[in-house]
């Protein structure tokens, strides 16, 4: 939403805004307040959603968890998931997906394959995923669900 309110802000200097543009701004606000609920479910559930993914993840392989040489990554993966866990809540929150595609996600994907673990993420928002499906209600799941999936696919490896 942010990202589409510098636009029209940009694009309609010295004008009123037209009717489909002050839509957006009203199906925000229409919005708004389940938003804010999923955001606060998100938070809420940070600490066990991430301690039951990497639980799983381990079971599932335990090789994800290591870079080449054979070194634990464990840290790293918690850093970085809980970091993308947050900007996953701040994009439901701001129903700025924009901003988190072009920013964030190209970003950690262009790190995340230097290091070689886009196999991990792929199977980390995956299970991420799966887990919130059944913890959030759904009108929560409309605006988490999406943010998650496109998580997983931008952070897949599609070159495997």
């Amino acid at each position: 939403m942010l990202t589409q309110a510098q636009t029209l802000i940009r694009d309609s200097e010295g004008r009123y805004l037209r009717d489909g543009e002050l839509d957006r701004f009203g199906q925000y606000a229409a919005e708004f307040q389940c938003r804010v609920q999923a955001y606060q479910r998100l938070q809420a559930l940070e600490a066990e959603v991430l301690s039951e993914v990497e639980t799983k993840l381990r079971y599932r392989d335990p090789s994800l968890m290591l870079y080449g040489g054979g070194q634990d990554a464990s840290l790293k993966w918690r850093r970085d998931t809980l970091l993308t866990y947050r900007a996953i809540a701040r994009t439901v929150l701001l129903s700025d997906i924009d901003h988190f595609k072009q920013g964030f996600l190209l970003w950690m994907e262009t790190v995340m394959r230097a290091f070689g673990a886009l196999p991990c993420c792929e199977q980390t928002y995956g299970l991420m995923a799966s887990l919130l499906e059944r913890r959030l209600s759904e009108p929560e799941a409309v605006f988490v669900l999406p943010v998650v999936y496109l998580t997983q696919e931008t952070l897949a490896d599609k070159l495997a």
